[in-house]
């Protein structure tokens, strides 16, 4: 009994101990870096005000400390590294300034159209069942495509005619290109994809084309 009494007399002093501990200290800081005899102290709300701007960072004044901290690591001398050093773009295989390598913007998925009608002219030199105005067909054609981005079926009658007015010229200069062109339309109109009369304006104007080359041989 004398062990359990000197057990809880015990426990009785370890409880007031803690309690006299957990006594706010004028020096000491909570977690928010707040002295606790000052929030003791101040009571009035200008003065809370004051305490809580002053050591109590908003959200936007963290954002700037952030978006500052990294702009200072981009001046990092040890970046002066990447400066003597070349890069070059995966697909078009030219150089790249220092400021397009540390830019947040990935230029990975840039296409250029030289380098492109390169790959498919190389592509369709490949075919060896393909007459040669066939691919030359091809190849004006995946050029027009890939430039205007064409995405969509629906797309497909106003580029027919679109294409004919930008290459019409030259296809009446070669026979064999404007029956290419024309079985070419043929195909897309039986897939559907192609109207009877995007296709007949088509035709329209490559006889326009082919009044206007004969006027000018005459």
């Amino acid at each position: 009994m004398r062990n359990l009494l000197s057990g809880g007399n015990g426990f009785r002093n370890a409880s007031i101990g803690v309690a006299e501990c957990a006594q706010p200290v004028p020096s000491s800081f909570n977690v928010a870096g707040v002295s606790s005899a000052a929030a003791q102290s101040c009571t009035d709300p200008g003065c809370l005000q004051s305490v809580s701007g002053n050591n109590l960072a908003p959200p936007a004044m963290l954002q700037f400390a952030k978006t500052r901290k990294l702009s200072i690591e981009r001046s990092d001398p040890r970046n002066r590294t990447l400066q003597k050093r070349q890069f070059f773009h995966s697909q078009r295989a030219k150089p790249m300034a220092i400021e397009q390598v540390m830019s947040d913007r990935d230029s990975e998925d840039e296409v250029d159209d030289d380098v492109a009608d390169l790959e498919d002219r190389r592509m369709l030199d490949d075919f060896v069942d393909v007459t040669k105005d066939e691919k030359q067909i091809m190849h004006l054609w995946n050029s027009f495509v890939r430039k205007q981005r064409v995405l969509a079926d629906g797309h497909i009658p106003w580029v027919c005619e679109a294409f004919t007015r930008l290459h019409g010229h030259d296809l009446v200069q070669a026979p064999a290109l404007i029956w290419c062109w024309r079985l070419f339309m043929i195909k897309l109109w039986n897939h559907g994809f192609l109207d009877a009369r995007s296709m007949n304006n088509c035709n329209i104007v490559l006889e326009q084309f082919q009044k206007q080359d004969l006027e000018h041989k005459n």
